[in-house]
């Protein structure tokens, strides 16, 4: 006598069944990034502001909007320079707590040789150091021309990335809002977007 069909053992195995397709968590958004003719230590509402220094003959170099920032706050960014060792090195930062009112942080980048990579390098350091961040304001882009801008963006974009699985969100999250200051919109807005794009 058969069983009934009901009792009949089950010739599937487990390599048979469909496996559970993971959902995947909400990812964090990137950054916005803005353009503004105006320099980052003239901007309000900004909680953190990068220069670029390079170095020159055993001594580093501070351009002329990182001395405006430092002025503006009250601070020696020249010696803060001298007093690290800092190199220059694309891609290296200084970090400078600030106390009061306004932003709460400087950041100095080096630039290395300014190049192309170099400008990218600097963005993905900016990106790592602004983590959990409400806004960056940053003249590092404009120490370069339009090739130099979307490398610093792409960098940025790509030191900024997060990818989790965590099911409450991310650890960290990248910084919110960029404002690329020193380049007015109407001679940069390409440039910018080749670099969202690519990054």
């Amino acid at each position: 006598k058969k069983p009934a069909p009901w009792v009949m053992p089950s010739r599937r195995s487990w390599a048979d069944v469909p496996a559970a397709t993971p959902t995947l968590p909400p990812q964090v958004s990137p950054p916005a990034f803005a353009l503004s003719g105006r320099q980052p230590h003239a901007l309000s509402g900004v909680e953190v502001l990068a220069v670029p220094f390079t170095h020159h003959a055993d001594a580093p170099v501070l351009g002329d909007e990182g001395r405006a920032v430092g002025e503006a706050l009250g601070l020696d960014l020249l010696e803060v320079l001298e007093s690290a060792r800092a190199r220059g090195t694309a891609g290296e930062v200084v970090s400078v707590p600030v106390t009061g009112r306004g932003p709460s942080l400087v950041l100095l980048v080096g630039l290395g040789d300014e190049t192309a990579r170099d400008f990218r390098r600097a963005g993905a350091a900016v990106g790592r150091a602004t983590f959990d961040r409400e806004s960056v304001a940053t003249s590092v882009a404009a120490a370069g021309d339009d090739e130099a801008l979307t490398a610093f963006v792409v960098g940025l974009m790509l030191g900024s990335f997060v990818f989790h699985w965590r099911s409450q969100g991310a650890e960290h999250e990248p910084v919110r809002r960029v404002v690329l200051a020193g380049l007015s919109e109407d001679d940069h807005s390409a440039a910018l977007e080749r670099g969202l794009e690519l990054g």
